[in-house]
């Protein structure tokens, strides 16, 4: 189990580059992912309702979103592939989800109802 997160009496963790939710007690966990790509960093929305993530699902690394009860991902960002990334991945600020103490993270629908947006303000 790496990289937990709690929300009320769930976790959510990565194992075998998928991730997992359990209640915070224990019992069996339920994978929640099933691609080959490795997940990470998985964070709870405020509301416990959406998942956000790191993901590898086309080779880039990117954050996702998805129902905390598990279904389809959505792509968050967008990177584009460089020479220097070939070299190694790397990760950062860009490519991991933080939430928490540190800052205020919100995800809400858009009006048009295509997409999802990812709104983040620093606390001080």
């Amino acid at each position: 189990m790496r990289f937990p997160a709690l929300h009320g009496d769930q976790v959510v963790f990565s194992y075998a580059g998928d991730l997992y939710t359990v209640d915070r007690e224990g019992g069996v966990a339920r994978k929640l992912t099933n691609h080959p790509g490795y997940k990470m960093f998985a964070r709870f929305s405020p509301d416990g309702e959406h998942i956000a993530f790191t993901g590898q699902y086309d080779g880039n690394t990117e954050v996702y979103l998805m129902p905390a009860e598990g279904g389809v991902p959505e792509r968050l960002t967008y990177t584009a592939t460089l020479g220097r990334d070939d070299l190694s991945d790397r990760m950062g600020p860009n490519n991991i989800v933080m939430a928490g103490g540190m800052m205020n993270t919100s995800f809400s629908e858009r009006a048009s109802g295509h997409s999802t947006h990812l709104r983040a303000n620093f606390l001080r």
